[in-house]
């Protein structure tokens, strides 16, 4: 397992994350949807995500909550990760992984869909978590890459213990899904479009 490697992108992200504040039920009551907006961009707009993807709004924003509820150094949490098989060919892509330090191990795989459809969105994401899961049992999965620097993530640190997650936005509260961010497609739709500046 190589450590995580300092570099001008590292510190961005650790400092980005050390300030981007995540809002809490108890600042929904007092602050407007705009104000709630308004620090969602701020947080977010100088992110390595790709925002051309409206989905990748609600993965910067649940990126640096889940930084805060998991922090560096005990754990690590990484995105947008590549998996593929032996022969280099793609089988899928984690969303969000939150990897356990001290324990050496991955400890929850989120899948994360910013949607308007919930029911038919979480039959997408349980599929492709169930792929994942399906490709580390038969052991075809050859190596990650993510856009993150820098650890090492192999196929080992997924254990009987990893937890499997779907993470969606305010549409998603009412359904059958792990977490649900307050930000609704609407919003992610503005968000996106701010972020670049259309």
């Amino acid at each position: 397992m190589k450590l995580p490697i300092a570099s001008s992108l590292l510190v961005l992200l650790l400092f980005s994350a050390s300030q981007a504040a995540s809002v809490d039920a108890g600042q929904l009551e007092t602050t407007s949807r705009s104000d709630i907006l308004d620090r969602y961009y701020d947080d977010i707009r100088d992110l390595p995500f790709n925002y051309r993807n409206v989905g990748s709004v609600l993965e910067a924003i649940a990126y640096l909550q889940l930084r805060e509820e998991f922090p560096p150094p005990d754990f690590i949490v990484l995105a947008n990760l590549v998996y593929w098989d032996g022969n280099g060919r793609t089988l899928g892509e984690i969303d969000l992984l939150v990897i356990n330090v001290a324990e050496n191990r991955v400890q929850i795989v989120y899948e994360v869909k910013m949607t308007a459809s919930p029911v038919y969105a979480g039959r997408i994401a349980r599929r492709q978590l169930r792929r994942l899961q399906a490709a580390l049992l038969d052991e075809s999965v050859a190596g990650f890459s993510d856009s993150f620097p820098d650890y090492s993530v192999e196929a080992t640190l997924f254990d009987t213990d990893t937890e499997y997650r779907l993470l969606g936005g305010t549409e998603t509260i009412e359904f059958d899904w792990d977490r649900s961010l307050d930000l609704t497609r609407e919003e992610g739709d503005f968000l996106q479009e701010r972020i670049l500046g259309r």
